[in-house]
């Protein structure tokens, strides 16, 4: 079989076109994996040892964006924490990572959606009605945690008519 020049210009065209679409389509793969693990967030630390972990729950969910994560290690924290962003709050387990409210306030409230708490032991909120353990002002996941001495305050779960 005789293969013509114009033939050749085809079969070369055809084959061109076949790489470029391989190429193009393999460059989108590679960046959506590339910008994937930045949709997710970051992490900061408290009360770990080194550079850049928090002494305060606080400070580092103040210093944090919506998505991040703040990952809480094993110790007694003494505070009372407002949450405000979609964030995650992780405690490194819930019999040895206690927040404690000081018998003042509600130990921790939650004025933002999307908020999950997990690992945590939530203890001496303050004595007035208003406070709370975990005094819920919006939707939030509560997963894995164990509150002690506190009173409790859901208003959005006990609103009359809902």
């Amino acid at each position: 079989m005789k293969i013509t020049g114009k033939k050749l210009i085809g079969l070369l065209f055809c084959m061109l076109m076949i790489v470029s679409t391989i190429v193009s389509v393999s460059g989108t793969i590679l960046t959506e994996k590339t910008s994937h693990p930045l949709t997710k967030g970051n992490t900061l630390y408290v009360g770990g040892s080194g550079p850049n972990n928090y002494t305060k729950i606080q400070d580092a969910i103040n210093d944090a964006n919506n998505g991040d994560t703040v990952f809480v290690f094993a110790g007694l924290y003494i505070e009372n924490v407002y949450v405000n962003k979609s964030l995650n709050l992780t405690g490194e387990n819930r019999e040895n990572t206690i927040v404690d409210g000081n018998e003042t306030n509600s130990t921790i409230v939650i004025e933002a959606s999307g908020i999950t708490i997990n690992g945590f032991t939530i203890q001496h909120s303050g004595i007035n009605l208003n406070n709370a353990g975990i005094k819920i002002e919006q939707y939030v996941s509560l997963v894995d945690n164990v509150c002690v001495n506190n009173n409790c305050l859901f208003p959005k779960l006990l609103s009359p008519g809902k």
